[in-house]
Formats: structure tokens, sequence, C-alpha cells
């Protein structure tokens, strides 16, 4: 087992950013608050469809959307249908 988990890589076209110490990125020349669990991390930013809208994302996990046009961050709700495999049964 690593001592420490290795940063993410991300793919070229996504906007990567380190969340600060209070919980905020800057993409756009705007802020986005961020969840508290990913302060110190590597977050990007990926398009969507949708023109002015971006996926958050830790990893492969979609944390929330970012609607530029309308200045909000919409937090995303669902959850995958297939559990972990380290979920008990």
């Amino acid at each position: 087992m690593p001592e420490t988990i290795r940063s993410p890589d991300y793919e070229p076209q996504a906007a990567v950013r380190t969340v600060g110490s209070g919980g905020q990125i800057s993409f756009q020349n705007r802020r986005v608050r961020c969840p508290q669990a990913v302060i110190g991390k590597r977050v990007a930013l990926r398009a969507t469809d949708c023109d002015g809208i971006f996926d958050l994302c830790y990893r492969r996990h979609v944390l929330a959307q970012v609607d530029l046009r309308q200045n909000i961050i919409r937090p995303v709700h669902h959850v995958p249908e297939h559990p972990s495999a380290l979920t008990p049964v």
C-alpha cells in the first residue's frame, strides 16, 4: 500500500485548479466554491455539451456543475447505481 495517494492526472483539455484553504478556486475570472473534502487537492473543470456549463470533478467523480451563464453552482445529487467494491452487500 502506498504511503501517499498520488495526485490525479487529468486530460489536457481540462482546466485544472488547486482548491485553496478557503475552499475556492478561480475559473474564468470567477470564484467557485468547492466541497471542503477537496481543500488542497487538484480538481478539474471539464466542458459539457452545453455552452458555459462545466463539470467540477475530482478524479473521475463529478462534484458539481458550474454554470457560467447564470453564475451558479449546482451540486450533483445522483449516486451511481453500481455499488463500490468497498460497499458491504
